[in-house]
């Protein structure tokens, strides 16, 4: 056989420490380099007609220990050999390198002629297996023969994957081709699709093949509206090593989803493909083994006698309003699920009517053993009575752990029959009939001996009552809710008739908070005496919200992303917001407010607060810095204190505690909270806020202020 000379492009691997510095090693890999005929020529790489060439035998090479040592200059070094093979490198005199070779085989096959007339050269590249991972391995390519529909190439002796291609059509790819010395490889017809491809590989778990399954989705573009496109599949087939492709796939943007039973799918958006050109993923896409969530129900059907209804929520509780998963479940009581991400979840079961009998949190594992959860039916009757008169209501009930809320009725005559989910404390909230108003909070207990059937509850309401009207500033009847605040606990709400006017029944008589709320508006919060006789009308003024623009930036300039900021308007209920990867968020305040405070928590930053200007116009800047100090509070009596800058605009001091760390820790300690605080001068106020009990201490860097409502001391 005439020796061939190849034309490949290669990654040189790193020179071994036994090596001479500054030379080139040629290295066998799985043959003696004695047993190789011809040489390496070595030609100099230069400007202008006068170039050097070198020619070194094998068996020269062989005698060499030290390599070639080749004169300063770019070097391209091609093997000429009927029964080794190497790939043409391209190295620097005086650099070690090396030059891997390989005993010889062959590859050929023939184009199906399906594919038309291939224009331009046909490329092999070959990528070796079994040396790191397939994306790091080392990999060669070079030009095949191509003549009647027939290709050649030249290959080494050794274990690869192979892909051929040609300009403006799909790659062909071989997985795992394994080669002998002086072998030669048939593989048959191939065909090569024209047009764009896209294809990736599979970090196949083991099991049937088959069952992996790829789908190929156009994105519609932002600026047309978006129609729904079937998506083009391929099975992942056990021969192909975890390979997919897609081919004659339009120009356009799409995303990737691999799914197969047991395990979750994985996904890559906006994979951009161009005409003629092949789109493959940087690295392979990795399945995660689905984690179960497997329960049974007993009894195993409602109190409709038809099958529980199950919800599954995220246990962070980041969209509260979107299940995570959401069925009934099977006539036995079973209901499982084996698609979900390992880790916890709160699991609701509840009736047709959407009353929950049992919540609680469960734990979702790749090897999850089945859960027995028992619910207890407690048959209860009574009757609801707003001071001595019989009311009726709508009775929500739940309990003090919040695992079950159970809705009843009660009639004209204030009675009420139906089933809870156990015995004890319970917790109700009364709606009148119109949906009007309701009462918060109103305990009852549930108890019923051994020889009770059915356990009596009576629901009574106080007798005091709110009353009011909301207007805007135009002396217009507002639309809004007027929430009524004890102690800041909300304990009833109204809602504002056509006319302006509202009315809140069922209160214990005594003083209380109004605070009207709409979707763009709010009140200032409203000092008020409920009362059973004739009750004052209450005059609240709605104002239209305004946005306060804010920025968060770090010392050094940088924009601090998901950074939770507590505020307070004068006069106004507590908000939140968070600031967004530029580091901006807006605060929404009454139109006329005329102080602002703002806490800002940050990772990584000690707890901030800052006085805002409420009036401005212009984007507020807020640079957090890391110098930090400790602030102690040691509350007395009861409630949390509240802290100010201006003795306008207060906050709780529950504000200040931080970001739940892993460990669940925020600030709380025994005997109040202590928090990493930016130094500076606070002043902490009573509860009441109302009998000027208040405290001011400059809390300095690197020291902690403990103030115990009382007294104040440092460290």
């Amino acid at each position: 056989m005439k020796p061939v000379c190849t034309v490949v492009v290669v990654a040189l691997l790193l020179t071994p420490s036994l090596y001479a510095a500054g030379a080139v090693h040629v290295v066998g890999h799985g043959i003696e380099l004695n047993s190789c005929d011809g040489g390496v020529k070595s030609r100099q790489l230069c400007a202008g007609a006068v170039c050097r060439t070198l020619d070194s035998p094998f068996a020269t090479l062989t005698q060499a220990h030290d390599g070639m040592n080749l004169p300063a200059g770019r070097w391209e070094l091609t093997v000429e050999s009927s029964r080794c093979w190497a790939p043409d490198v391209t190295v620097d005199g005086g650099v070690s390198s090396t030059l891997p070779v390989w005993p010889a085989a062959a590859i050929h096959g023939t184009i199906d002629s399906g594919t038309g007339d291939l224009s331009g050269a046909l490329r092999a590249e070959i990528r070796l297996t079994g040396e790191g991972d397939e994306h790091s391995a080392p990999r060669f390519s070079e030009n095949c023969s191509v003549a009647n529909a027939r290709w050649s190439c030249r290959a080494p002796a050794t274990s690869f994957h192979l892909r051929l291609s040609v300009d403006r059509h799909a790659p062909w790819y071989a997985r795992n081709v394994n080669l002998s010395a002086d072998q030669e490889k048939d593989f048959g017809a191939i065909r090569l699709e024209p047009g764009a491809s896209v294809a990736g590989t599979i970090a196949m778990p083991r099991g049937r093949h088959e069952e992996t399954v790829v789908e190929l989705i156009t994105e519609p573009a932002s600026s047309s509206p978006a129609r729904k496109t079937s998506p083009r599949r391929v099975v992942v087939k056990g021969s192909s090593g975890g390979l997919f492709q897609f081919t004659a796939v339009p120009k356009g943007v799409y995303h990737l989803i691999v799914s197969r039973p047991g395990w979750l799918p994985a996904e890559v958006k906006s994979i951009r493909v161009e005409e003629g050109r092949e789109s493959f993923l940087d690295k392979p896409l990795q399945l995660t083994r689905a984690a179960v969530v497997d329960v049974f129900i007993t009894p195993p059907l409602s109190t409709e006698e038809e099958p529980w209804h199950v919800r599954l929520d995220s246990a962070a509780d980041v969209a509260p309003d979107k299940p995570v998963a959401e069925s009934a479940a099977s006539f036995s009581g079973e209901w499982r699920n084996d698609a979900l991400h390992a880790g916890k979840y709160v699991l609701s079961v509840s009736d047709r009517q959407g009353n929950v009998f049992r919540r609680e949190t469960v734990e979702a594992s790749v090897d999850a053993a089945p859960q027995f959860l028992k619910i207890i039916k407690v048959r209860v009757r009574g009757v609801v009575k707003l001071g001595t008169v019989p009311f009726e209501s709508s009775l929500e009930f739940r309990d003090d752990e919040s695992s079950s809320e159970i809705t009843l009725k009660s009639d004209a005559a204030g009675r009420f029959d139906g089933i809870l989910s156990h015995q004890g404390r319970w917790r109700v909230k009364a709606l009148d009939p119109k949906m009007t108003f309701y009462v918060n909070d109103v305990p009852v207990d549930v108890k019923r001996t051994s020889e009770q059937a059915v356990a009596t509850v009576d629901v009574a309401l106080p007798g005091g009552k709110a009353k009011g009207r909301v207007t805007n500033k135009a002396g217009e009847p507002a639309k809004a809710n007027v929430m009524v605040l004890r102690n800041n606990k909300l304990i009833g709400n109204a809602l504002v008739l056509p006319d302006g006017s509202f009315e809140v029944n069922g209160l214990e008589p005594g003083p209380v908070s109004l605070l009207a709320i709409a979707r763009a508006a709010e009140s200032d919060e409203v000092s008020y005496l409920a009362a059973e006789d004739d009750p004052a009308i209450a005059q609240i003024l709605l104002q239209e919200f305004v946005d306060v623009n804010c920025q968060l930036l770090s010392e050094d300039g940088a924009p601090v992303a998901g950074a939770v900021v507590r505020y307070r308007a004068a006069g106004a209920r507590r908000r939140q917001a968070i600031s967004d990867p530029a580091g901006s968020f807006s605060l929404q305040i009454p139109q006329d407010t005329q102080s602002l405070l703002a806490v800002i928590v940050a990772a990584g930053f000690p707890v901030t607060l800052r006085q805002l200007d409420p009036q401005s116009p212009e984007m507020q800047r807020i640079i957090l810095g890391t110098a930090s100090a400790s602030l102690h509070i040691v509350p007395r009596g009861t409630g949390w204190p509240f802290v100010t800058l201006d003795g306008q605009a207060f906050l709780s001091i529950t504000s200040l505690l931080g970001l739940p760390s892993p460990d669940g820790r925020r600030g709380m300690v025994d005997d109040g909270i202590q928090v990493p605080i930016a130094p500076g001068v606070y002043t902490i106020c009573s509860a009441s806020r109302l009998d000027g009990a208040c405290q001011s201490a400059r809390v300095a860097a690197g020291h902690e202020q403990t103030i115990t409502m009382g007294g104040t001391d440092s460290k």
